[in-house]
């Protein structure tokens, strides 16, 4: 007669090996795929976020409010895609890599006694130096975030400081009941630091395409606009009316001297070849009957 039979009592039920406790739900992939489904909406908001800000910035420097140009949100996030380095790609890749890899690589390490005894001895004082560098990396970002407003002191910089240091030092306690929400609260501030810098690099990536494009205008894109009346062109910027001969043409004004910045939703984004920031317009012409652009080949620079 076994135990169950007689009666007797030998306290609660416990699973075998990989098997759930009895009353518990067997574990699920749900975390798995809630923790990815959180990164995947991470990286898409960075990359609509650096696309944003390298469209914004860019056009900005030539007087163009992004909103009329009717962007959708896939086209700033392959912007964003666009922007990315090889080096961070390598970087992520290498990071994705230790964080699949590293339990396992530290589990096969226990075997040697060795491993055991350093681990033993370190693990308590790492504790402590994580809790200590992040504090001192997030003082050290709220320290430069006051110097900045007299020294210039990259705002990246700033970012990282104050993203990485919170969440270094509630790292230790994210496996408590009562550290969890100060863990999640520094994982929210860390991935408002990621966009954060992210949108500020795309922004300054922007600035210098813009500058880029704009310092050698003769070899981008020539436009050549004809017209039946005459366009408010500004003629100090270099672009001036040729009339054309009266005859089987219905065009009496041809234009040239102007490049070609962006097409969009039959608008035509022209920048005159001496075009200036301080200076000059951008124009915007619709496409209508009464008008017709032509696209060349610019010229090749004079060197």
């Amino acid at each position: 007669m076994n135990a169950a039979q007689r009666g007797e009592d030998n306290g609660p039920e416990t699973a075998a090996p990989g098997h759930p406790a009895p009353g518990q739900p067997a574990p699920g992939p749900a975390r798995p795929i809630v923790e990815l489904a959180g990164l995947v909406s991470l990286a898409l908001a960075a990359l609509f976020y650096m696309g944003s800000a390298y469209i914004g910035s860019y056009y900005n420097h030539f007087h163009v409010s992004t909103t009329g140009l009717g962007l959708s949100v896939a086209e700033l996030a392959v912007r964003g895609l666009r922007l990315l380095s090889p080096f961070a790609i390598l970087i992520t890749a290498v990071l994705l890599v230790l964080m699949t890899f590293g339990r396992g690589l530290s589990t096969w390490a226990t075997r040697f006694e060795w491993w055991r005894r350093a681990h033993t001895r370190l693990n308590p004082p790492s504790v402590k130096l994580k809790r200590g560098a992040g504090l001192a990396l997030t003082a050290a970002g709220f320290c430069l975030y006051v110097l900045a407003h007299h020294v210039a002191i990259p705002t990246e910089l700033i970012a990282v400081l104050l993203g990485t240091g919170p969440l270094l030092a509630a790292w230790p306690v994210r496996g408590d009941r009562t550290g969890r929400l100060a863990f999640a609260a520094a994982l929210f501030l860390a991935a408002l630091c990621v966009l954060w810098a992210t949108s500020l690099r795309a922004q300054r990536l922007g600035e210098d395409a813009a500058r880029d494009f704009a310092s050698d205008l003769q070899r981008r894109t020539a436009v050549v606009v004809y017209s039946e009346k005459r366009l408010g062109f500004s003629e100090n910027a270099g672009v001036k009316p040729v009339p054309l001969p009266t005859g089987d043409s219905r065009y009496r004004y041809r234009y040239e001297g102007l490049r070609l910045l962006a097409v969009r939703d039959g608008r035509y984004y022209l920048l005159p070849v001496g075009w200036h920031p301080d200076q000059h317009p951008t124009y915007v012409l619709h496409e209508e009957d009464d008008l017709r652009v032509e696209l060349y080949a610019g010229a090749p620079s004079v060197q």
